[in-house]
């Protein structure tokens, strides 16, 4: 006679930027009935512990003998609040349990657990990003225009622009004029320049491994940040402003570019540093 068992593919890892940005937990759940027993419906129960997570149920129906049943209505809906005061590494579980119809002593029917299995994810920092191996894209998530801190920087900005005697106002790319451009991308940085923020070193190999990122509160409140806490800063300001921002990662550290023009390239993520380039080459400017 065989088991029952539960094969699980699911992330390592999760936390507030992943929630946010609808990236599935668990990436298969198999029930396998190697029994001889019939089961027919069962209940497929997912719990969490600490409590990050709904607790989730659904109905399996024809849970028999030799069934091998692939489940993909069920996934990991995190608790946001509970994930955005997470500031160091929690280990978590994920409780799986099948429930059955099975006769008592008495010839009655009654729900009984017939197999619980349990699983380790992480639960890592709001503020952590993972770097290139592992979902590069949601760096995005930390550039936040519409952060409180961002906006009270862009009344700052328009002062600069007056001392510059520049047009005192932020278009974007309304005006179709690179050094309008231009002169806003600079009244940001140089905003940022006089808030005195120090410089510190981020982790050695942060591209590839990840980081935690300050927030722009934080980096205007502690006067702190590395390249890329002050990079999404930066880019938080000039989207805030209606530009399109670039961050650009090379081996050990993070820098900011900005298209001249109303264009980003058609994907979230450009591998091929000719791209850039051949866009920033004498007489192109875009």
């Amino acid at each position: 006679m065989g088991n029952i068992g539960i094969e699980i593919s699911h992330r390592k890892s999760i936390n507030y930027a992943l929630s946010r940005n609808n990236v599935r937990t668990i990436q298969y759940i198999r029930l396998i009935n190697d029994t001889e027993e019939d089961y027919g419906d069962v209940v497929l129960r997912m719990e969490s512990s600490p409590e990050f997570a709904t607790v989730k149920e659904t109905v399996v129906s024809n849970f028999d003998t030799g069934a091998k049943i692939e489940v993909n209505s069920i996934d990991v809906e995190v608790n946001g609040d509970y994930l955005a005061t997470i500031t160091e590494k929690v280990v978590g579980n994920l409780l799986f349990s099948l429930v059955a119809k099975v006769k008592n002593e008495e010839g009655e029917l009654e729900d009984k657990v017939i197999y619980e299995k349990t699983e380790v994810i992480e639960i890592l920092p709001y503020n952590q990003w993972g770097g290139m191996a592992e979902n590069p894209e949601y760096l995005a998530s930390f550039v936040m225009p519409n952060h409180s801190e961002v906006t009270n920087i862009l009344p700052q900005c328009i002062k600069q622009l007056e001392d510059w005697k520049q047009n005192p106002q932020i278009t974007g790319y309304l005006t179709q004029d690179k050094n309008v451009v231009k002169h806003q991308m600079a009244a940001a940085y140089e905003v940022l320049r006089k808030m005195g923020i120090a410089y510190a070193v981020g982790q050695a190999s942060f591209e590839d491994v990840g980081q935690r990122i300050r927030t722009p509160d934080e980096v205007i409140s502690q006067k702190l940040g590395n390249c890329l806490d002050l990079s999404t800063l930066y880019a938080s300001i000039l989207e805030a402003m209606g530009l399109n921002a670039l961050i650009m990662l090379t081996k050990g550290h993070a820098y900011v570019g900005c298209w001249m023009e109303d264009f980003t390239f058609a994907d979230c993520i450009e591998e091929d540093s000719t791209a850039i380039n051949k866009r920033a080459a004498d007489g192109i400017n875009e």
